[in-house]
């Protein structure tokens, strides 16, 4: 039912109720919530995961399945519903704000979004800094011990050796 209403609210509906769809889809997101945080939910797909019945690429997407479920459980059910809630109203702002460009529209609701980001990371991000926390939940585990040499090594090397290129104005062979 989200992805249709998504879909809806992003092809056919009328602009006027996106408002109204961002309510819906949120309240929706808040019962499966309810569902992806039940603990006898969350035994099945621990004891599925832990039988051998699986292949690999079903068992890899179970652990990340439970990976994210552990980190929902975290979460209060009206802080998830608060997030959904936020990016879908900072989506249709946004969608509005890039048509007019004018950013200011969008503003507010990207603040709104940032800040209940932070809200979330509080409760989840316990064990390191939020950017560390944000690195390996997008891409497994990247910490800023690995990034920092490589963007350091992008800034000393990587953006004098474009800057040259940029001045001198000649080609590459």
């Amino acid at each position: 039912a989200l992805s249709v209403m998504y879909f809806d609210k992003q092809t056919v509906a009328p602009t006027d109720g996106k408002d109204y769809y961002g309510k819906m889809i949120a309240t929706l997101a808040g019962e499966k919530f309810s569902y992806m945080t039940d603990i006898e939910a969350l035994k099945k797909i621990e004891e599925l995961y832990n039988s051998n019945s699986l292949e690999n690429s079903a068992k890899r997407e179970l652990e990340l399945r439970l990976r994210d479920l552990k980190e929902f459980k975290q979460i209060p059910k009206e802080l998830y519903v608060k997030y959904i809630q936020a990016i879908n109203d900072g989506e249709t702002y946004w969608l509005k704000a890039k048509t007019e460009n004018n950013y200011k529209l969008f503003k507010p609701y990207l603040i709104n979004i940032i800040e209940t980001w932070k809200e979330i990371l509080k409760l989840v991000a316990k064990d390191t800094s939020d950017y560390g926390y944000m690195l390996d939940k997008y891409e497994e585990g990247m910490t800023i011990e690995i990034y920092d040499p490589l963007f350091e090594k992008v800034k000393t090397e990587l953006l004098p050796f474009v800057k040259k290129i940029i001045t001198e104005g000649k080609m590459i062979n």
